[in-house]
């Protein structure tokens, strides 16, 4: 039980510093625009979004599961 707590703990702790470097990624980009080469985040992140967006029900059943997924890490 140990073991997984401690797994637990850790992808918490990714997870958590993922969800800073997209925060900062996506701050930098609006302020110095596309800074990392041709790699765009807000343009991934509306990539993501508009996939979900043209499974329909199901997309928008996945995009619901993701965002409870993420406020219950808080």
């Amino acid at each position: 039980m140990e073991l997984l707590s401690r797994i637990t703990d850790w992808a918490k702790g990714l997870f958590g510093l993922l969800a800073a470097l997209l925060g900062i990624g996506v701050f930098a980009e609006l302020l110095f625009g596309s800074f990392l080469g041709g790699f765009s985040v807000v343009g991934n992140i509306i990539n993501v979004v508009g996939q979900f967006g043209d499974k329909g029900f199901v997309g928008l059943l996945a995009f619901i599961l993701v965002v409870l997924f993420i406020e219950g890490r808080k």
